[in-house]
């Protein structure tokens, strides 16, 4: 793997599964999704900068 690689990890916001928690779960979990920013929700992540075109749970 190269560094650019990593970087490209390492810059992804992108969410897969998040229904472990009851909080954060949704309909898109086990699929590469972003959630929007909501403001007082840490964690809870807007557009990917790498992924812009991912699915988002709304």
């Amino acid at each position: 793997m190269q560094q650019s690689d990593w970087d490209e990890i390492d810059a992804c916001t992108c969410i897969e599964y998040c229904d472990e928690d009851p909080k954060t779960a949704c309909g898109l979990s086990g699929i590469p999704h972003v959630h929007p920013e909501t403001p007082g929700w840490p964690g809870i992540t807007g557009p990917c900068p790498v992924h812009p075109g991912r699915p988002g749970d709304h």
